[in-house]
């Protein structure tokens, strides 16, 4: 009998092997892949649970546990993919009404044979992807962010440049978390980055310095862009501007006044297809760095510190 879906402990795909290879076998299987907390207990239906309990967090084994209950008092059949088997009361529950029991290595296997089940032994496939990272011969775009806080809606606008500008070009994206952020919804936001540019652009993950580094040496144009406008402590436009490469933003009154578009960055509201020609953005560049090499150094942060000046009491 042909599986109704696969039901996945994991969705997201950026951060967990699991979702990935979940979702994978889904597609090869041509059958959705469900969230175990939103499974419809159809009489007739038979699902494969492919499920990684271990280090997840309570409310996970918790709605575990309420799976197997429903599917067990529905009499819905069920097979499971176990990518870690820990012994507990939940897993071994989840066995006993199991049809088949898939066990993704050899030490998942001994655990479940000990608890008096049998298991095939299997494994997952590889999971990486085998897209070729690809240069363009007019423009290549690097563009870093916060992945919960990717401006969508500026993307768009550059896309539409770039369309008009009528260049050959890819974007490559890096992102990166707020230590105590959210992940938000970056799958969604991938989608639509993705609807966006089709082929032209490529995410590189999170990236390390050395990463970032390298991606800015091979680009003409770095791209962040920002929920208010820029702001003097978004750090990422200072590397780009010192390293000499163009930098495309969005500005509003509460970014340093001496970053103007036109003269040494490019905001995005105000963009105009001449403003991505290689002459103009060369132009950019240089003012940028300069501008940047005399306004933002350590030294002059010191040197500010250090002097501690007075600071002036509003309505005293």
């Amino acid at each position: 009998m042909a599986y109704t879906a696969i039901i996945t402990s994991h969705q997201n795909e950026v951060l967990s092997g699991v979702a990935k290879f979940n979702q994978r076998l889904a597609d090869a299987m041509n059958i959705p892949c469900l969230w175990w907390v939103s499974v419809p207990f159809t009489t007739g239906a038979k699902y494969l649970i492919s499920v990684k309990l271990k280090d997840s967090a309570d409310a996970d084994v918790l709605a575990y546990s309420r799976l197997i209950n429903m599917l067990q008092s529905h009499g819905v059949d069920y097979d499971l993919f176990l990518h870690t088997f820990s012994n507990s009361d939940v897993e071994k529950k989840a066995l006993e009404r199991a049809g088949a029991v898939y066990c993704g290595n050899s030490e998942i296997r001994a655990g479940v044979r000990a608890c008096g089940a049998d298991g095939l032994l299997l494994y997952c496939p590889d999971l990486l992807a085998t897209d070729v990272l690809e240069t363009a011969d007019d423009m290549n775009i690097f563009s870093f962010g916060m992945a919960h806080k990717l401006q969508t809606g500026y993307y768009r606008m550059l896309q539409n440049a770039l369309v008009e500008s009528n260049v050959d070009y890819r974007i490559w994206l890096s992102t990166a978390f707020h230590e105590k952020a959210r992940f938000g919804d970056f799958e969604a936001v991938c989608g639509e980055l993705r609807q966006c540019f089709g082929a032209r652009i490529q995410f590189l993950g999170f990236l390390s310095d050395s990463g970032v580094n390298e991606f800015l040496s091979r680009s003409c144009l770095f791209v962040a862009f920002f929920e208010s406008g820029f702001r003097a402590n978004n750090t990422s436009l200072w590397a780009a501007m010192k390293r000499g490469v163009a930098v495309l933003t969005n500005l509003d009154s509460y970014s340093p006044d001496w970053v103007r578009h036109g003269e040494n960055v490019l905001d995005i509201r105000h963009l105009r297809v001449g403003d991505l020609s290689g002459a103009r953005r060369t132009c950019i560049a240089e003012k940028g760095r300069r501008d940047c090499e005399q306004h933002i150094t350590w030294q002059g942060l010191l040197d500010v510190i250090a002097r501690r000046p007075a600071i002036t009491k509003l309505n005293a």
